[in-house]
């Protein structure tokens, strides 16, 4: 199997991909409190107010947890096997339930009783009628 094809683009060989796993970014970690404020302030515009709330308890749980285990609140954190535990930890604690997370228009389309079933097509051009 050739290493490098034609195109530049490396092959799927397992070696091209062991040598991939160990690169390493050069740049010195940065810290996540001054990016998140920056991603919050270009993009939060954009956002509904229970959507920034979300974000800003999401970061600030991220945050939490980084310092909770010892690990750097830096660009470094977010490494593959940081990030691993983090979803890990996130599965395990208690479902949140009884959130309304929607528009106000969404209560009167969920409280109305839907006619489809598990059976019914989802589609016009499936739909027997």
């Amino acid at each position: 199997m050739l290493m490098q094809m034609d195109s530049g683009v490396e092959s799927d060989s397992p070696s091209v991909f062991l040598r991939r796993r160990t690169l390493r970014d050069d740049l010195p970690p940065l810290p996540l409190r001054p990016l998140i404020a920056e991603y919050t302030a270009t993009f939060g515009s954009t956002w509904r107010p229970v959507t920034r709330r979300k974000h800003a308890d999401d970061f600030a749980r991220l945050i939490a947890w980084l310092t909770a285990n010892g690990k750097p609140v830096t660009t470094a954190s977010l490494d593959f096997m940081t990030l691993v535990d983090y979803v890990g930890y996130l599965r395990v604690r208690p479902k949140v339930s009884g959130v309304w997370r929607g528009g106000p228009d969404a209560s009167a389309l969920r409280s109305r009783p839907s006619r489809r079933t598990a059976s019914t097509p989802t589609c016009a051009r499936c739909a027997p009628w």
